[in-house]
Order: structure tokens, then sequence, then C-alpha cells
């Protein structure tokens, strides 16, 4: 089942503000907030329908937790729980006058309460594999290769501009409904740790107000978004070729997506002098 997101969700959004010439930039994030959230809550739907063919996958970390988590629960806890925590924070609960219920609620603190338990494959990252013999955690110069060469692989030719210096994080950037989309990948400090992120700004930029000599985007839409997990912990020196590969996957269900989540939200719509200056525009 290729990504998407429910029917709820395609007939609530897809019409609001189409045609809406005069949005406000923050009626526009609360929107694309809102349509995240059907989204995220279309792709845990999947995952359950189909066995978790992705968060399966993770070895260790917040994947692994909220994997070896569902696992414990029927399908309807599942599906309830995978709402909840979408609905935890967002902009949703305040633009449909949904609630939290305690029924959810119950769920969000059991898995907190889970998540602060080690798991046998915890145990595994802090001590090594199930032989007994130490593994080598990953560096940070083998993943940043593989990183790159497998986006590059994937959505080179989507980019429009990229940063690989060894001094930048790997940032990549492609275009969608005139607004500026970078990808960026982080290699934390500690070995074997991988996030990865989606920002969503103007191409237009101004002096930074704290600093003069870095441009900073006139407009955000979002200053981060990602797949339900967007971060692996304790990665293996063999395993990095695996997670490359999942956050490859990860990024193209975003990418295959933007299209719904931006459509009607097109940067020219709701602030044309930005679309159309590369270097200066109103702030937002």
């Amino acid at each position: 089942m290729k990504p998407g997101w429910s029917k709820l969700g395609a007939v609530r959004h897809l019409l609001v503000y189409s045609l809406d010439s005069n949005m406000r930039l923050s009626d526009a994030k609360r929107e694309f907030e809102i349509r995240c959230y059907y989204w995220w809550v279309s792709e845990f739907e999947r995952e359950i329908n189909n066995s978790f063919p992705n968060l399966r996958l993770f070895k260790s970390g917040y994947g692994r937790k909220l994997y070896q988590f569902m696992q414990q629960l029927s399908n309807r806890d599942r599906v309830t729980f995978a709402r909840a925590r979408c609905k935890n924070g967002s902009a949703y609960l305040v633009d449909s006058g949904d609630v939290m219920t305690e029924e959810e609620q119950n769920l969000l603190d059991a898995f907190a309460g889970f998540f602060m338990k080690n798991s046998s494959l915890d145990e595994e990252s802090d001590c090594g594999n199930q032989t007994g013999k130490p593994r080598r955690l990953a560096n940070r110069l083998k993943i940043r290769k593989v990183l790159v060469s497998q986006f590059l692989g994937s959505f080179g030719t989507r980019c429009v501009d990229m940063k690989i210096e060894k001094e930048w994080d790997p940032q990549f950037r492609t275009k969608y409904n005139g607004w500026s989309v970078s990808t960026q990948l982080i290699i934390g400090p500690k070995s074997g740790d991988i996030r990865y992120r989606h920002i969503i700004e103007s191409e237009a930029s101004i002096p930074h107000p704290s600093n003069p000599g870095i441009n900073s985007p006139v407009s955000t839409l979002s200053s981060g978004v990602t797949w339900i997990v967007n971060e692996w912990e304790d990665v293996f020196d063999g395993d990095v070729e695996e997670v490359g590969r999942a956050l490859v996957r990860y990024v193209g269900y975003f990418f295959d997506v933007s299209p719904k989540l931006l459509k009607g939200l097109d940067l020219q719509l709701i602030l044309p002098s930005v679309a159309t200056s590369p270097t200066t525009g109103p702030t937002a």
C-alpha cells in the first residue's frame, strides 16, 4: 500500500484554503500541522495493518521501544494509541474540538513508563550482540559517507542545492509548491546516533538579526517534519547500510505525500512578494 493519508484527512484538508488568496502564514502553518496529523495517523494504520514492516526493523532506541510496546496491545488499542500519539501536542486538537480521552491518555502514560525500562535489545546495544562478542558502533565518517551516497542515489536528481562539505551536517534542498524543502541529516556527536528532519521555508532570505553575516529565511512553514520515527540510536558498524536504506525510504514517504500536504498552501498564495524575491521580503 502506497503511503498516503486517511480519507477523512483528504476530504477535510485538501479543500481548505485551496482557493483562499488571503490566507495568513499563521493559518498556513496550522493547516499544514493538521494535515501532518492525518498523514501520521494513516502511516501508523499502515504499519499496524501490515505487521509493522518499518517499525520492526528498529534494533534499539525509540523506534524499537515503540514497536515492542505496540506488540503488547490488542489491535484496537494499537489504533487508539497511534491516534493518541499523533494528537499529543498537535494543532489538530484545537482545530477539531476533539479531546484526549482517558483511554488515550492511559495508553500514552503506559508507553512513557515502558520507555523507561530496558529491553533485551537495548541491553544488546549496551553490551554487545547475543553471542557475547562486542560489536563496534559505527563512526561518524562511515555514517556520513553511506547516508550521503544513498540519499544522492535515490533523490539526487530532485535536489536544486546541497551542502555536503565536512563542516556541515549533510543537507539537501528540493522545492515543492514554491517552498524550499531542506532535508537535514543529523549525525550525533555520540557514535552510532542518526536523526533527520525536513525544514520547509522560503527561498528568500534576509540577514540574521543576531549575526548579519548569516542569512535566514524570510518565512518558515515548518522547522521540522518527519515520518513517525526519525532517529536511530547505537547503530552498529554492520547496520549502517540497512539504516541508510530505511532513512531514504522514510524521506521518500514524505516526498510522495508532499504535494497533498502543501496543496493550496503555495508560498506565492500566502506571501507573493516573498515568492518572487530571492533575497529580501517582510518578516514572518
